[in-house]
């Protein structure tokens, strides 16, 4: 049986792993660190426990295609707990509070209270918000795969985003903020990333959250990482930590050695 050999355990590294074992194949994971993760890891000092990899994570929601693949990798699944918090993010600007709740409704008319001045810009947002929660990030099929009929399927899917896209596509949250006369949802726009970020991003964010499809595992990045390590191991895999790959040797469009530090 040929061997498939892959090079990094971070998530990217630690999924390939899972699913080759998952159709049969040997495979061993080669990490050059110490330990596995790559970029999704946090570590304790000074009593601190610092992670700042996992905000959130996509594909909570059963109802999207992704969520499949975290449940395959060991992630979702019985006893996977996730937090599911009642708002995203909140600001304090001369004592008057906004949130970013994960009921729209609730939001829609705390920022109404806040700003009726800013009603139909409030309207024309929290709406903006509502339509891009059937964006979908194709999980199921390779995109090599995926035929015409797909791609229609997933743009009829998706067709209540294009509006939004058309309209927000093109400009930053710095621009976004502006429109509003209230100092406090300008805040809530351009507090939590740069202003020079498509506004659209913030957009999808809020879409994911408010939707249920952007929770965060209880344990952050290590909580991801041990999962899928111990998915992976369940199912045959191997790991080898403190090799470093330098070159791989390729014959045709076969690889026949990879070489070491």
């Amino acid at each position: 049986m040929s061997k498939v050999t892959i090079i990094g355990g971070g998530v990217s590294g630690l999924a390939a792993g899972i699913y080759a074992q998952m159709s049969g194949l040997e495979s061993e994971i080669f990490e050059g660190h110490s330990v596995i993760g790559g970029q999704c890891t946090s570590w304790k000092r000074k009593g601190f426990h610092i992670d700042n990899c996992v905000h959130w994570m996509t594909g909570t929601s059963p109802e999207k295609e992704i969520h499949q693949v975290w449940k395959d990798v060991g992630v979702i699944g019985e006893g996977c707990k996730m937090i599911e918090h009642e708002y995203f993010m909140q600001v304090d600007f001369d004592g008057i509070k906004g949130h970013a709740w994960r009921d729209l409704n609730k939001m829609e008319s705390e920022l109404l209270s806040i700003a009726p001045e800013d009603k139909e810009l409030i309207h024309d947002l929290i709406k903006a918000i509502r339509n891009f929660r059937c964006i979908e990030l194709p999980a199921l099929k390779p995109k090599e795969q995926m035929g015409f009929l797909d791609n229609m399927k997933l743009l009829w899917k998706m067709r209540k985003a294009i509006p939004v896209a058309v309209k927000y596509g093109k400009m930053t949250i710095g621009d976004l903020a502006q429109q509003f006369k209230s100092p406090v949802i300008r805040q809530m726009i351009h507090n939590y990333v740069p202003e020079t970020y498509f506004a659209i991003s913030t957009l999808y964010m809020y879409a994911n959250f408010s939707a249920g499809n952007a929770d965060l595992p209880l344990g952050g990045s290590d909580s991801i990482t041990l999962k899928m390590r111990d998915r992976y191991l369940q199912l045959g895999g191997k790991i080898s930590t403190k090799k470093k790959a330098v070159s791989i040797d390729v014959e045709g469009t076969r690889c026949t050695k990879v070489n070491f530090e």
